[in-house]
């Protein structure tokens, strides 16, 4: 009796086990999951258009600012509205000021980086693939979003740019090993997913997020 519960136990844990395995195995195909993935927003840089003396600054970190909104003003040196208009730094855009370059007293000239701007209107997924998948990514692809900040909500998203190169092209630091012995690392390559739908969510840049893409086979 004891044997034939045995074997009945050992038989319904193999089938759950097969079943586990036939399920995973048809999600690796029909998906290219990756939890190396992070919320992006487009910068937006702030600088003057005339060279003089910062008077006063109106903004912070962390502050929101509106289109247009005034950041700095530079000390007027006439009083022509022309020149009353330059002395007066402006948002380009919409966005969350990320970082602050700039203090009171301070000669800035025209191009100078002043603020950082994180566009939130805009934000979107930036996931690593690695490169013996890269190929089984195509733009349009539908992409299964979750944030980790956000356990349980679901996003939807859509793949909207391929990379033409990994990420160690465009590093700072070289790769290659000065002591002359090579190790072959699997390199990944740089996706960006558009956000279709934020479900009010406060998502900021930065988050984590693992991406489940959808491919064609």
């Amino acid at each position: 009796m004891k044997k034939k519960i045995a074997l009945s136990v050992g038989g319904v844990l193999l089938a759950a086990l097969l079943s586990y395995g036939g399920y995973s195995y048809i999600d690796s195909v029909r998906y290219v999951t990756t939890d190396d993935a992070r919320i992006d927003a487009d910068m937006i840089k702030v600088g003057p258009e005339i060279a003089g003396r910062v008077m006063e600054i109106r903004v912070k970190e962390g502050d929101l600012v509106q289109a247009g909104e005034t950041m700095v003003r530079l000390e007027e040196k006439n009083t022509t509205l022309q020149n009353r208009d330059s002395a007066l730094v402006r948002a380009p855009g919409t966005g969350q000021v990320m970082k602050k370059m700039v203090n009171d007293g301070e000669l800035v000239s025209p191009g100078q980086r002043l603020f950082l701007l994180a566009d939130y209107k805009h934000l979107y997924v930036t996931a690593r693939i690695e490169e013996t998948k890269i190929n089984r990514i195509t733009v349009g692809a539908p992409v299964q979003l979750k944030v980790d900040a956000f356990p349980g909500k679901k996003l939807s998203g859509v793949v909207e740019q391929v990379g033409f190169a990994a990420d160690s092209v465009f590093a700072v630091l070289p790769t290659s090993n000065v002591s002359g012995n090579f190790i072959k690392v699997t390199q990944r390559i740089p996706i960006k997913i558009k956000l279709l739908d934020d479900q009010g969510l406060r998502i900021l840049p930065g988050m984590n997020v693992i991406a489940k893409i959808a491919t064609e086979e």
